[in-house]
């Protein structure tokens, strides 16, 4: 069979209800098409049993495309090793991304309220896919470090970049906020889970309020999105110990519109920061690249492979489950207020974390660039 170099299938198994792997998923089809790819999308998301997943992702066998991109699947990809074992030997170049690495996964099954035997058993085919998984492909895209273990033997193949967004598809904040207030208002965009950490910001806020300067200026912290019903609930549980309900608002799921509403409202965002209890030291968290396209400053925790220490508007607290650093943080953001210019920010999304860029840092040929370029010369 002869392999079409410009042609790609990408293999997702996700719920179209699910916006930010879909969007994600779109932008980067859309950036290989105007690189000049040929792209077909597999989401085998209907199918009904693993016999007829087997099926569909098998179809790629048949396909004249040189590149096949696989977004990992972590528990069931052991039963697909063959396919791309024999993918491979066709002499395609095969790419899997994983979204979350492997251990940070295991550690979430872990932390999971379903039924023991179905975690153990989650868990058992993780170890089973192994490292040796990883050996098939030709490159594996990570967003955070792996565990030594499933790292073993896979030096040269891993790639680690952050996450892309769709810029454009984010509107850059109006300047709305009050300033000088006796308010300094932060915003958390999510569909929470245990790993945001948001209780952390609810527990600072309870501290800076018995001090001094917290009666002078309050904070005010506002949490936009759906997501774990448990997590939540505990979320304003605590809230509610502590007497917070004028200074935290639950607004559930949201519009984009209200969503940039209190973007630019806000004079701080809240991203992760409670990457920790997934055992992570870094991470590629989506919705703080959403924050810097919308121009907004904000507070995370961990590193991240794209926002180097001295990035001054991402605003870093510990990666634990202490406050101290918050409510340090928290004496020091009136002077903060208004330094940030929500266009720099902006252009630092462009210039860093669009798709384009992060197709070119996977080694991804620009080919209608290339031809031009060759044409003019």
């Amino acid at each position: 069979m002869i392999l079409n170099n410009r042609k790609l299938v990408y293999i997702s198994f996700h719920r179209p209800e699910s916006k930010g792997v879909s969007n994600k998923i779109k932008g980067i089809i859309k950036e290989l098409k105007s690189f000049g790819y040929d792209v077909d999308l597999v989401n085998p998301h209907n199918c009904k049993s693993i016999t007829s997943y087997f099926n569909e992702v098998r179809l790629i066998l048949r396909s004249d495309a040189r590149f096949i991109v696989f977004r990992t699947l972590n528990t069931t990809n052991i039963f697909l090793s063959i396919i791309f074992f024999v993918a491979r030997l066709q002499g395609r170049f095969l790419i899997m991304d994983v979204p979350t690495p492997m251990k940070s996964y295991i550690h979430e099954l872990l932390m999971e309220d379903c039924i023991k035997w179905k975690k153990y058993i989650y868990i058992l085919l993780c170890y089973l896919h192994g490292p040796w998984f990883f050996w098939i492909f030709n490159r594996v895209i990570q967003y955070g470090n792996e565990s030594a273990f499933f790292r073993l033997g896979n030096k040269n193949r891993f790639l680690l970049v952050g996450n892309g967004i769709d810029v454009d598809s984010i509107r850059i904040r109006e300047k709305k906020y009050k300033w000088p207030s006796s308010e300094v208002v932060l915003v958390g965009v999510a569909q929470v889970r245990f790993y945001h950490g948001f209780d952390r910001i609810i527990k600072a806020i309870n501290y800076w309020n018995n001090t001094e300067e917290g009666k002078k200026n309050s904070i005010i912290f506002h949490i936009i999105g759906g997501g774990d019903k448990i997590c939540i609930d505990e979320l304003k549980m605590l809230v509610s110990k502590f007497n917070l309900e004028k200074f935290v608002y639950f607004h559930g799921s949201q519009s984009l519109g209200y969503i940039h509403n209190y973007y630019s409202k806000a004079h701080f965002a809240v991203s992760s920061l409670g990457l920790y209890r997934l055992k992570l030291k870094d991470a590629s968290v989506l919705k703080a690249r959403e924050y810097c396209a919308a121009g907004i400053p904000f507070i995370a925790a961990g590193e991240d492979p794209d926002f180097k220490n001295d990035i001054f508007f991402r605003l870093t607290v510990s990666n634990d489950h202490c406050i101290d650093d918050i409510v340090s943080l928290f004496r020091s953001l009136p002077s903060k207020i208004g330094i940030f210019k929500s266009e720099e920010i902006r252009n630092y999304a462009y210039n860093n974390l669009t798709f384009k860029v992060k197709l070119q840092q996977m080694g991804f040929v620009n080919f209608k660039q290339l031809y031009n370029d060759d044409e003019k010369s």
